[in-house]
């Protein structure tokens, strides 16, 4: 168009155009909530646009609320091939497979769902751990049913696995190293890109289904005994495990020992307070009592076993490797050294020759430095399997992930207690590491995911739909602006118009009056009766 053109006759030329195109009738019965009515009304969409990214999409989520996830994820697929960018349509294809147990399709469109911005990050880990966990369960099963078919030489030279350490000495107070430095060296060898390392849940599911899982070393059948609650130390170790409704932190953070100090009176008076108790910070009857109930004391004989570890024996290395898809296991262990020191040690047991390597010569040092025991080791390991890491390995390999090992030890012990299905003590246990040490990023991280309830998890469905099909807002000024349905003259952001299907004219007032106003004009939208077109 010349310069010369007045704005304003090009306003009055595109006036049909610049109409915000109304939602379809599809669209609007998902948005109240009626999906099987909406059915068919998006299958006839579909048909009549079977490109449009938006109406497989919409077909694929009324699918998937009216209980056929496999007809949904088939929609859903073709929506996300047409508009990869669409963070609802990922979420949703997560939701479809999952129900139909595509656990590699699950896993794939929640990634990506994140990867676009997707929000609820920790409640979407959560459902990518436990996928995890079923994948590793199908995984294993199939390999078990198809065992006689399978070869040792097919299993890629890079793959290994990471058992639990061995807890020589049986050390009840130490047992919690054995899952913490497990986790620790598997983030450290899957920063090496010359490994493929394998989860831990596939080994730990493999060994359960060939009951070859044993009892952790050092670790009682029953849960850790707390003391009488009517001892220092006993309040202590509840009160530690205990949470505050109004801050969310435990009520005591002290030394658990058995002195009645001034932090304890402190503790048991916060906890008082929540409890609708008279708040005088002497535990009596009634305070003992209700601080029993709240962290839920059990009898012994109901107490839940502990947790078998994932460890493997030279003997048992060629099948497990075999059906795992393991070409070598790196099985660590530790034993206290007096009273102060440890000592680490690790050997690489290769499942093809069933032989078995030590890694170097064990490294002892002070318990406080275990972790940087652990980086000695895990060099040492290194330098068996023959790979030199890159210097950027290098430099994320040498990250110590805390200094604090009372933290180390709380986080390890949350691991534990995660196993063994205890969220909630879990959800304690990595609390007070994150509170010993706030820059402990793995246990930041646990706590995040061990926070997520069930009923976060049904919220998140929710707020995907309401995200899909909530309307524009009213009075938001750039709303049209930002979903791409306003780009320039007509009905303008400024006017709650956006199911508006009266064209209209943008007052002249607001074009200007000069013969020489320019301007791009940008024509979209249907127009008024001119359905499809």
């Amino acid at each position: 168009m010349s310069r010369g053109t007045p704005l304003l006759l090009i306003a009055m030329i595109c006036m049909a155009g610049c109409a915000v195109a109304p939602r379809g009738p599809g669209e609007d019965l998902l948005r109240r909530g009626e999906f099987a009515a909406a059915v068919p009304v998006l299958q006839q969409a579909v048909a009549a646009e079977p490109q449009s990214a938006v109406a497989n999409r919409n077909l694929g989520i009324a699918l998937l609320e009216t209980g056929k996830p496999a007809d949904a994820a088939a929609a859903l697929t073709t929506a996300r091939s047409l508009d990869p960018r669409d963070p609802v349509a990922a979420f949703q294809l997560g939701r479809a497979a999952e129900a139909t147990g595509q656990w590699e399709a699950a896993a794939k469109a929640y990634g990506d769902y994140l990867a676009l911005g997707g929000k609820h990050r920790a409640e979407v880990q959560v459902r990518l751990n436990a996928i995890s966990h079923r994948r590793a369960e199908a995984e294993v099963k199939a390999a078990l049913a198809r065992e006689q078919s399978l070869s040792a030489a097919s299993v890629p030279e890079n793959t290994l696995a990471v058992p639990d350490f061995v807890n020589v000495a049986a050390s009840d107070t130490l047992a919690p190293l054995s899952r913490g430095l497990s986790a620790v060296l598997v983030t450290d060898l899957s920063q090496v890109g010359a490994f493929r390392v394998l989860e831990r849940d596939r080994l730990q599911t493999l060994l359960d289904e060939l009951d070859l899982a044993k009892p952790a070393p050092g670790a009682s059948t029953a849960a850790p005994a707390l003391h009488e609650p009517t001892t220092a130390i006993g309040l202590k170790e509840r009160l530690a495990a205990l949470h505050s409704s109004s801050t969310g932190k435990p009520y005591y953070t002290g030394p658990v020992d058995d002195q009645r100090d001034a932090s304890l009176t402190e503790a048991v008076r916060a906890f008082q307070a929540d409890h609708g108790l008279k708040a005088d910070g002497i535990a009596g009857p009634r305070t003992l009592a209700a601080v029993a109930a709240a962290v839920g004391d059990r009898a012994p004989e109901a107490a839940t076993p502990a947790p078998p570890t994932a460890e493997v024996a030279p003997e048992t290395a060629p099948r497990l490797g075999k059906l795992l898809g393991a070409r070598r296991f790196v099985q660590g262990a530790f034993a206290p050294v007096g009273a102060r020191d440890v000592r680490l040690d690790a050997s690489v047991i290769a499942t093809r020759e069933g032989s078995l390597t030590a890694a170097g010569r064990p490294v002892d040092g002070p318990l406080p430095r275990v972790l940087h025991l652990e980086k000695d080791l895990l060099a040492q390991i290194l330098a068996t399997l023959g790979i030199q890491p890159t210097p950027a390995e290098r430099e994320a390999i040498a990250r110590v992930p805390t200094e604090n090992f009372d933290a180390f030890m709380a986080w390890s012990r949350g691991l534990v207690l995660e196993d063994q299905g205890r969220r909630a003590e879990a959800l304690a246990a990595f609390r007070e590491a994150v509170r010993l040490d706030p820059g402990f990023n793995e246990a930041r991280a646990s706590e995040d995911l061990a926070a997520v309830t069930p009923a976060e998890q049904g919220a998140l469905d929710r707020a995907e739909l309401d995200r899909a099909f909530a309307a524009p807002p009213a009075g938001d000024a750039d709303r049209l602006l930002r979903s791409g349905a306003w780009t320039g003259l007509g009905p303008g952001p400024d006017l709650d118009r956006w199911a508006d299907t009266d064209p209209s004219v943008t007052e002249t007032e607001k074009l200007g009056e000069t013969e020489e106003a320019s301007g791009t004009i940008q024509v979209g939208g249907r127009l008024p009766g001119r359905s499809g077109q």
